[in-house]
């Protein structure tokens, strides 16, 4: 079960890694549709995305306007990602403690 605890820890961690890339990109793109610099933009959106839920409004808001998705959609990409990427390291968490159990 140590493994497995492990195998589910890596996704979480690197599907944790890529939703953040992504809403790096958002935030970018939103930015710059404001007119804000790309540099400025970019420093901006480094410290903005790892912030739970502003940085999931802010992707949510440069979807919505540089890409024309609707609210729901654009709402739904950032938060239900880390839902699920919560609930792969809860089951990570869960078979790490069943593996401490059984030794």
């Amino acid at each position: 079960m140590k493994g497995i605890s492990n195998l589910l820890m890596g996704i979480a961690v690197i599907g944790y890694i890529v939703l953040g890339l992504f809403q790096f990109a958002a935030i970018v793109w939103g930015l710059d549709e404001l007119g804000v610099p790309w540099f400025l933009a970019g420093l901006v959106a480094v410290f903005v995305t790892y912030i739970p839920i502003v940085g999931g409004v802010c992707a949510a808001y440069g979807l919505v306007i540089t890409l024309d998705w609707s609210w729901p959609l654009a709402l739904a990409f950032p938060f239900l990602g880390m839902f699920c990427l919560a609930g792969i390291g809860a089951l990570a968490n869960k078979a790490g403690e069943h593996s401490e159990a059984r030794a």
